[in-house]
């Protein structure tokens, strides 16, 4: 198997920290869109102007579409239909900020009581799949242990290829002590 060139390599790693820089805004955009960055805003109306945005503030550098979708596919969980729901969660996120802006609700009033329900709703809902997710997630990871555990048994085992895994894991998931990287939204 041919070794991949140093330059590709670092090439790589550049695009899955702009992802993951991708990601981050995302996320705080939807955690607290009144602080959105309008560039940002700007380059989340399609997808390959978020693909091609350069936000050095932010940590985001442009690639092409293709390499975002791979770089997409290889890092993320759910690849890049998950940073794509993403990307509308943003856009909705911020329409309906600004919409809130616009009708300033009294804050005594039910349509601030029935909003606020909703977002409880919502935050309840996330945490039930995240929860969902980490369950999965560690079954998978107990299946892994048995294969592995089996192949020693078996004296049948690739320590190369272990490493590479354990490599491509740590990387998809963060280092121990790191924050996850996947974050379950309810749709």
């Amino acid at each position: 198997m041919p070794k991949t060139p140093k330059h590709r390599l670092e090439a790589m790693k550049a695009n899955e920290l702009s992802l993951l820089a991708r990601v981050r805004a995302l996320e705080l955009l939807i955690q607290n869109p009144g602080d959105a960055d309008q560039n940002l805003l700007d380059a989340c109306k399609a997808q390959s102007k978020l693909a091609g945005a350069s936000i050095d503030d932010l940590g985001i550098k442009s690639m092409s579409l293709n390499t975002l979708k791979a770089t997409c596919n290889r890092v993320l969980q759910n690849g890049f239909e998950g940073f794509d729901l993403l990307r509308k969660q943003s856009i909705e996120k911020y329409q309906a900020y600004q919409l809130k802006l616009n009708h300033n609700h009294k804050k005594n009033s039910k349509a601030h009581y029935q909003d606020k329900i909703h977002d409880l709703e919502n935050i309840q809902q996330n945490l039930i799949n995240s929860h969902v997710f980490m369950a999965e997630k560690y079954s998978q990871l107990l299946n892994l242990y048995r294969r592995h555990l089996q192949k020693v048994k078996d004296g049948n085992i690739n320590i190369d290829n272990e490493l590479r895994l354990l490599d491509q894991h740590l990387r998809r998931f963060g280092e121990p002590g790191s924050p996850a990287l996947t974050v379950v939204k309810s749709e």
